[in-house]
């Protein structure tokens, strides 16, 4: 139990449950394991993405009991570089999203039948 309750290993399992509940959340909609489920769609996505944290809290515990503090650190450094990038690209995915879809339906104007 070396650096398994330093800060720097709590910041790591923060990280990690963060970094990758995100990263299984990109897994689930590339496989395309909620398309065509109807309502259940969003939760079969949420499961992926908390499936994939559980296993990341659980292996940087490991981590964190196995390596030295410097190292925990600089897991730390690249676990937050991810996170950005991770940001980053959610940001830039809605954004195209958004463009995507149109503002507001313009509907044809209605014209009556003669008879």
């Amino acid at each position: 139990m070396r650096s398994v309750f330093k800060p720097a290993s709590f910041l790591l399992y923060v990280l990690s449950l963060i970094c990758f509940f995100f990263i299984g959340l990109f897994i689930a909609k590339y496989t395309g394991a909620g398309e065509n489920q109807g309502l259940a769609g969003g939760a079969i996505v949420l499961f992926y993405g908390i499936v994939t944290a559980g296993i990341a809290l659980i292996v940087s515990v490991f981590v964190a009991y196995a390596i030295e503090l410097k190292y925990i650190i600089t897991l730390n450094k690249i676990l937050g570089a991810l996170l950005v990038v991770l940001g980053v690209t959610i940001f830039f995915l809605v954004k195209a999203q958004q463009q995507e879809k149109p503002d507001e339906i313009v509907l044809p104007p209605k014209t009556e039948a003669t008879d």
